[in-house]
């Protein structure tokens, strides 16, 4: 895994997070993130930013600590491989959100041809994700 555009660019990042006022905290936080995985590098077998959380989860951590690993580990992982500074009041995580995710191929291919069919016939936002969100529920149903 190549992190040299991290380790070049990553105080660009925390300017960032400064500058849209995220608490010193919470910046110093991501970058103690940054400070681990780059050290850590050298001695691990890392493919992705989804190997670094592994390799962090393998060890004994709360659900908590787990989930805010993931959120650092996303802002990090974001702004490196795609240049996406973090918002304010985004969700950040390592992984995809929603049960949506987890639907299989051809349910997923259902409810993106309903999402198409908003514009088509005039769908209101609101009516999207109360009747969108009801169909993904019911289509993952186990």
């Amino acid at each position: 895994m190549n992190l040299s555009n991290l380790r070049q660019n990553h105080l660009l990042l925390l300017d960032h997070m400064k500058e849209i006022g995220y608490s010193e905290r919470y910046i110093h936080s991501v970058q103690l993130e940054i400070n681990r995985i780059l050290l850590s590098e050298k001695d691990n077998s890392w493919n992705s930013y989804q190997d670094i959380y592994q390799d962090y989860a393998s060890g004994p951590h709360s659900e908590r600590s787990l989930s805010g690993k993931a959120t650092l580990i996303g802002i990090i992982a974001r702004f490196d491989l795609e240049g996406q500074y973090p918002g304010k009041h985004q969700w950040h995580t390592l992984w995809e959100r929603g049960v949506y995710t987890q639907l299989v191929p051809e349910f997923k291919g259902l409810v993106d041809y309903y999402r198409n069919l908003e514009d088509a016939f005039q769908i209101c936002e609101i009516s999207w994700r109360i009747t969108g969100s009801e169909v993904v529920s019911f289509l993952f149903q186990k």
